[in-house]
């Protein structure tokens, strides 16, 4: 860990036009999806969430701005029950260093017919990423969430540490995948 160097959080845009032609190819792979989320470099640059689910309450944000728009839930669920740092050495890593991540709130009785896509671009060789991932399945809600990493070949050694906490209630469904596909 000595010799890799935290990627900071920065505000970035994302254009499908000037991606990398990697990222690009893995976003038309998978076309139909309930929303999608872009994190560059350890920073969300991109949200889109389909209107008919964010009209139900449904709620698909970076963990930046959740921190401003759903304080009282990242405090009663971010970090404690799920994977509190004291579960151990990596579990208190992420949860001092992360930077941003993702957020999804489904509401009891929405059911997504498409999964939330998140797709994670590293860049830069030599870097510690550190992100988040809380999702919050109500009582009888059904989601499915595939969260790809990728990367180019890196001539360096990269870390990626990425925490997910998953709250299904009662009768919810949640699916998670999670792909990695760097260097």
């Amino acid at each position: 860990l000595d010799s890799l160097r935290q990627l900071p959080w920065a505000e970035r845009r994302f254009s499908l036009d000037r991606a990398p032609e990697g990222l690009r190819a893995a976003m038309a792979a998978d076309p139909g999806e309930s929303g999608h989320l872009v994190d560059l470099d350890g920073s969300v640059a991109y949200v889109t969430l389909d209107d008919a689910l964010a009209a139900k309450g449904v709620v698909l944000t970076s963990l930046r701005k959740a921190v401003e728009t759903h304080p009282d839930l990242l405090e009663r669920l971010l970090g404690t029950e799920a994977l509190p740092a004291e579960a151990g050495k990596f579990q208190a890593l992420n949860g001092a260093l992360w930077t941003d991540g993702v957020v999804l709130l489904v509401p009891r009785g929405v059911r997504m017919a498409h999964p939330i896509r998140v797709t994670r671009w590293i860049s830069e060789p030599g870097r510690a990423v550190f992100s988040r991932t809380l999702i919050v399945a109500e009582e009888g809600s059904r989601v499915s969430f595939v969260d790809e990493i990728l990367s180019p070949d890196l001539e360096e050694q990269t870390l990626v540490s990425s925490a997910v906490e998953v709250f299904a209630r009662a009768g919810a469904q949640v699916q998670f995948v999670s792909l990695q596909r760097m260097g």
